[in-house]
This record gives C-alpha cells, sequence and structure tokens, in this order.
C-alpha cells in the first residue's frame, strides 16, 4: 500500500442500544486502469485518476482501491455512514 494513497473511515452500530464507534482502514491494494491500452500499474507510489495528455489524446486514467472491511467490521455490525479522504499530489497543466 503507498502511504496518503487514502484512507476510508467508517462509523459502525453495535446494536440498538450500544454506541457508535469508528474504523479508519487503509487500502490493502490499489491500482491504476489507463483508457488507452490494456495496461494497468499497480506498482507505482502513487494512483492517478482524471484526464492527461495532449489536446485529442485524452488519456482516462482510473484509480481503484480495495478495502479490506470483513477484517475490521465485527459480524452484526451496521456501517452507518463512510467517508474517503484523498491527498491530491499533483495537477496537470492545462
Amino acid at each position: 500500500m503507498r502511504s496518503g494513497a487514502g484512507l476510508l473511515v467508517l462509523s459502525l452500530a453495535f446494536g440498538a442500544t450500544a454506541g457508535a464507534d469508528v474504523v479508519v482502514l487503509e487500502p490493502v491494494k490499489d491500482n491504476t486502469l489507463f483508457s488507452t491500452t490494456v495496461t494497468s500499474n499497480g506498482a507505482g507510489d502513487a494512483v492517478f485518476s482524471g484526464r492527461t495528455g495532449p489536446p485529442g489524446f485524452n488519456t482516462i486514467q482510473r484509480a481503484v482501491l480495495a478495502f479490506d472491511v470483513a477484517g475490521a467490521v465485527p459480524a452484526g455490525s451496521t456501517i452507518i455512514s463512510a467517508e474517503l479522504t484523498l491527498t491530491l499530489i499533483q495537477v496537470s497543466p492545462q
């Protein structure tokens, strides 16, 4: 997992009378999918998302993140909210 790629924060309810708890998860794996090829990049030090390249080329890149929710959320819990935090490290010049 790459540092700073993303965090998922889950609010959980553990029953009708119990209070809520918070679980913070980091991705267990990530990848970047490219629209112009059949390849992807899971070995780099960041994930990419958006349009890149010169006008008319416009490669679309999609970031994919996987979280092990089953390993962190106790059986019988109800997820009442989720929040995804990403860090932008670069904006392509226009």
